[in-house]
C-alpha cells in the first residue's frame, strides 16, 4: 500500500511470487510514472501485479480492492512502507479496517509509524528535527502518528497480535552493530517498524 517505485513485485517474481498475486497500491499519477520508468528500461510488470489506484484520503480502499478482483478470504501480507504518517486519521482507521475485516485469520501486516510526540515537535528523538527539515522541504506534510507504549492498543483495536516491533534501538542493535559490538550508523530515532499477526 503507497507501493511507490517498490520493485519486490519483480525482484521476487521468481520462483517466491510467481503463483501469488501482489496488489500494488497508490495514486494513478505515482503507478503512471513508475510504469513509464520500468517501460523505459525495458522491465516488464509480471502478470500477476495489480495496479489498484487509489487516493486514501478520498475513496474506499475495499471498493477499490473488490473492483480488481482482491480475493477477501485469502490469507494476506500487508506492506504499508512510509505510508501511515502521510495518511489522515479517518484514513487510517477506515485503511486499518479494511486490513482488520476481510483477510483470512493468520493474514500478516508489516508497516513503519512515527510517534506521535513527533508531530508535536517535542524533539525528543535522534534526527527527529533534520528529518522534519527533510519532509517540509519536500513540500509533504506527516499527519498521524501513535503513542509510545500504545502501539498493542493500536493493533488490537484491529483484531491484529504484535508479532515484533523494532524501535531505532532495537533495529541499531540487529542490523547496525558489527560483530565486536561497535555501533556503525546510528538510526533516526522518530520511526518504529511492526509485524503484527491477524488473530
Amino acid at each position: 500500500m503507497g507501493a511507490g517505485f517498490d520493485s519486490r513485485a519483480i525482484r521476487f517474481y521468481s520462483p517466491q511470487l510467481r503463483n501469488i498475486k501482489v496488489f500494488e497500491t497508490d495514486t494513478v499519477h505515482t503507478q503512471n510514472v513508475k510504469a513509464r520508468q520500468l517501460e523505459k528500461r525495458g522491465i516488464k510488470i509480471p502478470e500477476n501485479n495489480i495496479y489498484v489506484s487509489i487516493d486514501f484520503d478520498k475513496e474506499n480502499l475495499k471498493t477499490r480492492l473488490d473492483d480488481n478482483n482482491y480475493n477477501l478470504e485469502r490469507k494476506t501480507l500487508f506492506i504499508l512502507e512510509g505510508l501511515t504518517m502521510y495518511l489522515s486519521e479517518n484514513s487510517i482507521n477506515e485503511t486499518f479496517k479494511v486490513i482488520s475485516g476481510y483477510p483470512a485469520s493468520g493474514s500478516l501486516i508489516v508497516f513503519d509509524y512515527i510517534y506521535a510526540s513527533v508531530l508535536r515537535r517535542e524533539g525528543k528523538y535522534y534526527g527527529e528535527e533534520a528529518i522534519y527539515k527533510r519532509v517540509k522541504k519536500e513540500n509533504e506534510k506527516w499527519t498521524y502518528g501513535i503513542e509510545e507504549e500504545q502501539i498493542d492498543d493500536f493493533l488490537n483495536s484491529f483484531n491484529y497480535s504484535l508479532v515484533d516491533h523494532l524501535d531505532s534501538l532495537a533495529i541499531e542493535k540487529k542490523y547496525f552493530t558489527d560483530e565486536s559490538g561497535t555501533l556503525i550508523a546510528k538510526v533516526n530515532g522518530t520511526h518504529c517498524i511492526v509485524l503484527a499477526q491477524k488473530n
